[in-house]
């Protein structure tokens, strides 16, 4: 299957020195999510000659119920270990992203400082979620924390492990986090309706999903809104 490019459409960006606790909290409230080093709101996107419209979308954590087949992915995972730091670019990391970069059927950053930018990870409260299969990484989420929030910015793995669903054990990892922590809002990004690949992050549980309206600047159930 060849590589499908999206491009943005109708975004905005803002620079920034410093994205800290209630900043970072009021950017992902009003729908903006961060790229590189700077925070952008998108609106829509194309693929080829077609034009989607974006969701922002995110989960009310405490009101999450796990289903059974969610548990059962995490007893799978339940063989590996388990780190979680400060964001820093290390050759594992660089070589991880390369494996999963050359895997996947759709178009994403070449390289991991594009995707997951160093210079931004300053700028933001950055952490790094790794999966380790013995001393083996095989997987990595970068997350940026707020004081009541936290955006997952790129989950990544090593394509030999596929059929332990290492990007939905990465979401539920961000999500067992944030319980621990209790904090509220957990941010995976965005969906676009009429474009499945992106369909994973609503895995978790859609009756505590809510989806941007820019239009409104208000959240909404997910149901809600697909029932409209």
């Amino acid at each position: 299957m060849p590589n499908q490019r999206l491009e943005l459409l109708d975004y905005e960006t803002e620079s920034c020195e410093e994205v800290r606790e209630e900043t970072l909290d009021m950017y992902l409230a009003s729908g903006w999510f961060r790229m590189g080093s700077v925070m952008h709101i998108t609106r829509s996107v194309q693929t080829g000659e077609t034009v989607l419209p974006v969701e922002w979308m995110r989960y009310d954590v405490p009101k999450v119920a796990l289903s059974r087949s969610n548990r059962k992915l995490i007893r799978k995972n339940s063989g590996f270990s388990i780190t979680m730091g400060p964001y820093r670019v290390t050759k594992p990391l660089l070589e991880l992203y390369f494996k999963y970069y050359v895997s996947i059927p759709f178009e994403i950053f070449p390289f991991l400082d594009d995707a997951v930018n160093e210079k931004g990870s300053r700028i933001f409260e950055s952490y790094v979620i790794q999966i380790y299969d013995g001393e083996k990484l095989i997987a990595a989420g970068h997350i940026d924390k707020g004081k009541d929030s936290v955006a997952a910015i790129k989950n990544f793995y090593d394509p030999e492990y596929k059929k332990y669903s290492p990007g939905k054990f990465l979401m539920l990892l961000t999500y067992l986090y944030c319980l621990k922590k209790g904090i509220r809002w957990f941010y995976p990004g965005y969906v676009i309706p009429g474009y499945p690949k992106f369909d994973y992050k609503l895995f978790m549980d859609k009756n505590a999903t809510e989806v941007y309206s820019i239009e409104d600047n208000d959240w909404a159930s997910y149901y809600d809104v697909h029932e409209q």
